[in-house]
C-alpha cells in the first residue's frame, strides 16, 4: 500500500476581517470599511467521533437527530458540528448467535465493516476453545463483505492477515496459530503491562491506514498487579482509538467466574479490560463460556453507529481531552462513545508513523527502496556472515526539504515475527544512496525489512526481502559467490566487501568479485585448497583466465574459509552478456562450478565511475 487513506481530522484556517461591513439597509449609505490588511488565523479541527446509543434493552436506537445531543470538552459546553448516521439494520436487539438468521436485514449493505480478532497471549486463558469457538463462528457467521484482520499479542504484535474477506484465509491462518510454539510455547508471562499497552498503541495506529469505523474483538483475560498506575496510558490509547476510529470489545477468556476466582476477577469481568471498553467505546464480555458474544456485540453495533463532528480549537498539540456526550431529556438511553481525543502534532504523527511502519512494513512498501541480501562468508558454528544491502532512490526534491531529517530503521525478523537483529541510522541524503549491513545470521528462514521516515510527517517507505537460509553443509568443500561489487579499496568506504545490486556496468566502471571457498570439519591437515576463476562470453567463449591460487583457510574448528577477490577488466571488454565462473578444490575434492552474470554497456558522456 503507497498511499494514506483520508485523515479523519480536517485542518481549516479561517481568514477574518478585521472589519466587517454593517448589515441592513443603511449599510449602503455609510462609508465602505476601511481595509488595513490585518487578518486572523485560527486553526480550527474537525475531529470525527463514533458512537452507539443504546436503550434499557440493549437495543440499538436510530433517527436521533443533532439536537438531541449535548456535548462538552474538558468540562465545556461545545457546539456540535454534525451528526451523521450509518444504521443499515435499525432498531436491533442483540445478536442471538444460535439463530439461523443471525444477521436482521440490511445488515450487510453499505461500506464493508472491519473487524480485528486479537489474541493475546499474556492475558488469555483456554486458547484451544476461543481458537475453536472462533473457527466455528467463521464457519457460522455470514459476514458477507465484511473484512477481518487477524493479529496476536506474544513475544512481539504480529499481524497475522492483513484484512480478508476470504474466510478460508482466516481459517488456515487460526489453524496455523494455534499450532505455533512462539505463541503458545514462550513459558512465563510479563512482569509489567507496559508492553501491552505499548501493543495496543502499535495496533491503533496500523488501522489509522484504514479507512471507517473498526472493531477490535480482543480475546485475554485479567492483568497482573504490577503496582504501576496506567491511567495516562489509558487516557492516551483512547485517544488514539477515537483518531482510528476503532473501539475495543475486549473478551474474558476465562469463561464463568465467580467472586472468590483465584485470578481476582470480579463480576463485570476484570477492571482494567472493562476500561479498556468504557474508554475506547466497546462493550465487555464477561462470566460467559461463549465468548462469540462479544463478536456479535461488535456487528451489532457497527452497524447502527452515529458519527459526531465537532470543530476544536483549544488545547495543545499532543494534549489528551476529556470528551462527554450526553442525551437530551433521554434518561432511557444510553451512548457508548471513546472517552477521550487529541490533536496530533507532526513530529508525533512522524514518531508513530515511524513505529507503525517498523511493525508492518509491508504496509510502506514503495518502489523508491531496494533491498537486497547475500552471503559472504560461514562462522565457525554454523551461522552465516550476511550483508544486506539497500538503495534508496528518493527525487532531490523530497530529500532537500528545509530542515527535514532522515533516520533508517532496519529488523530481521522470523517468519512468526520474532526479532532477531535490529539496527537504527541517521542519515545525510543528497542523492540516490546505497546502505550495507552485516549481520550473523543462523540458518533460518526470515524476512529483512529496512524503513527510511523523516522527521516530519512524511510518509515513511520500506524495503522487505523474504531470506531462506539453509543449514552449512556437513561434509565436502563448498563455494559461496562468486559475488559482483567492490572491495573495500575500490570503494574507498572501509565497510568491506560491497555487493552491487545492479551488475550491469557501463565501460570502464570498477568491478571486482569475491570467491569464497568453505570446508565443514576440522582445519585440514593435508591437501591444497585452490580456487580457479575465468570469464566467459555468453556464448561459452573464454576471454579472461586468473591465476589458479592456492589458498589458506583461516580459523580452527568448524566450518573454515578462505576468498580471494579480483578485478574484472570492465575497460576491455566489448559491449555484451559475460559470466564469471569459479570452482574450488580441496585435496583433490572439487566443488561444484558457480557463476555470476554481469554485462557492459556503452559508457555516458561524461561519466566514468560507479
Amino acid at each position: 500500500m503507497s498511499s494514506f487513506p483520508p485523515l479523519r481530522s480536517l485542518l481549516l484556517t479561517l481568514l477574518v476581517a478585521g472589519h466587517a461591513a454593517a448589515q441592513g439597509s443603511e449599510s449602503a449609505m455609510q462609508d465602505p470599511p476601511i481595509e488595513v490588511g490585518l487578518r486572523e488565523k485560527v486553526r480550527v479541527q474537525l475531529v470525527l467521533v463514533d458512537f452507539v446509543v443504546v436503550d434499557r434493552d440493549g437495543r440499538t436506537v436510530p433517527g436521533l437527530a443533532i439536537d438531541d445531543f449535548s456535548l462538552k470538552v474538558d468540562g465545556e459546553k461545545t457546539k456540535i458540528a454534525s451528526l451523521d448516521l450509518d444504521c443499515p439494520i435499525g432498531a436491533a436487539d442483540e445478536l442471538d448467535l444460535q439463530s439461523a438468521d443471525l444477521l436482521p436485514p440490511g445488515a450487510n449493505q453499505g461500506t464493508p465493516r472491519k473487524v480485528v480478532l486479537v489474541f493475546d497471549y499474556d492475558h488469555m486463558t483456554n486458547e484451544d476453545e476461543a481458537y475453536a469457538r472462533v473457527l466455528r463462528l467463521l464457519d457460522r457467521w455470514p459476514v458477507g463483505l465484511d473484512e477481518h484482520m487477524l493479529a496476536s499479542f506474544g513475544e512481539v504484535l504480529r499481524v497475522e492477515t492483513p484484512f480478508t474477506a476470504d474466510r478460508d484465509e482466516l481459517r488456515w491462518a487460526l489453524r496455523r496459530m494455534r499450532n505455533d510454539r512462539d505463541l503458545y510455547g514462550r513459558g512465563a508471562g510479563p512482569v509489567t503491562e507496559k508492553r501491552f499497552f505499548e501493543r495496543m498503541l502499535s495496533l491503533m495506529e496500523i488501522l489509522q491506514r484504514y479507512e471507517g469505523r473498526k472493531t477490535i474483538v480482543l480475546l485475554s483475560g485479567p492483568f497482573a498487579a504490577d503496582g504501576w498506575n496506567r491511567d495516562q496510558a489509558q487516557r492516551e490509547l483512547s485517544s488514539v482509538s477515537t483518531i482510528a476510529r476503532a473501539a475495543i470489545y475486549p473478551v474474558d477468556t476465562g469463561g464463568l467466574r465467580v467472586a472468590t476466582d483465584p485470578a481476582g476477577s470480579s463480576l463485570g469481568g476484570p477492571a482494567e479490560l472493562r476500561r479498556l471498553a468504557i474508554e475506547t467505546g466497546g462493550r465487555m464480555t464477561s462470566e460467559t463460556n461463549d465468548i462469540t458474544l462479544a463478536y456479535a456485540k461488535a456487528q451489532r453495533d457497527m452497524r447502527c453507529t452515529y458519527t459526531l463532528g465537532v470543530e476544536d480549537t483549544g488545547g495543545k498539540l499532543d494534549d489528551k481531552r476529556r470528551l462527554t456526550i450526553k442525551l437530551n431529556k433521554r434518561k432511557d438511553l444510553r451512548v457508548i462513545y471513546a472517552q477521550y481525543f487529541f490533536r496530533q502534532s507532526a513530529e508525533s504523527r512522524a514518531k508513530s508513523l515511524r513505529r507503525t511502519a517498523g511493525l508492518a512494513p509491508e504496509l510502506f512498501e514503495s518502489s523508491d527502496m531496494r533491498a537486497s541480501h547475500f552471503v559472504i562468508g560461514v562462522q565457525p558454528k554454523g551461522s552465516w556472515r550476511t550483508v544486506f544491502v539497500l538503495q534508496i532512490g528518493l527525487e532531490a526534491e523530497e530529500l532537500h526539504a528545509e530542515g527535514r531529517r532522515w533516520q533508517l530503521t532496519g529488523f530481521l525478523r522470523k517468519r512468526n515475527g520474532t526479532i532477531v537483529e535490529s539496527f537504527e541510522r541517521d542519515l545525510q541524503l543528497s542523492g540516490p544512496t546505497v546502505l550495507y549491513e552485516p549481520l550473523e545470521v543462523a540458518p533460518g528462514e526470515y524476512a529483512f525489512s529496512a524503513v527510511i521516515s523523516a522527521s516530519d510527517a512524511t510518509s515513511p517507505r520500506s524495503a522487505t526481502r523474504l531470506v531462506k537460509l539453509a543449514p552449512p553443509p556437513l561434509e565436502g568443500p563448498f563455494l559461496l559467490g562468486p559475488i559482483l561489487g567492490w572491495s573495500p579499496a575500490a570503494s574507498r568506504s572501509g565497510v568491506g566487501f560491497q555487493p552491487a545490486l545492479d551488475n550491469a556496468l557501463q565501460a570502464g566502471q570498477p568491478l571486482e568479485s569475491m570467491t569464497v571457498l568453505c570446508l565443514p570439519g576440522a582445519q585440514p591437515s593435508s591437501g591444497e585448497a585452490a580456487i580457479e576463476r575465468w570469464i566467459v562470453t555468453a556464448g561459452g567463449d573464454r576471454v579472461q583466465s586468473y591465476e589458479r591460487r592456492a589458498s589458506e583457510f583461516a580459523g580452527r574448528g568448524g566450518t573454515v574459509c578462505t576468498e580471494v577477490v579480483d578485478h574484472l577488466p570492465t575497460m576491455h571488454l566489448p559491449q555484451g552478456s559475460y559470466e564469471f565462473r569459479a570452482v574450488g578444490e580441496v585435496g583433490g575434492l572439487k566443488t561444484r562450478e558457480s557463476h555470476a552474470i554481469f554485462s557492459i554497456v556503452a559508457a555516458e558522456p561524461g561519466k566514468n565511475g560507479r
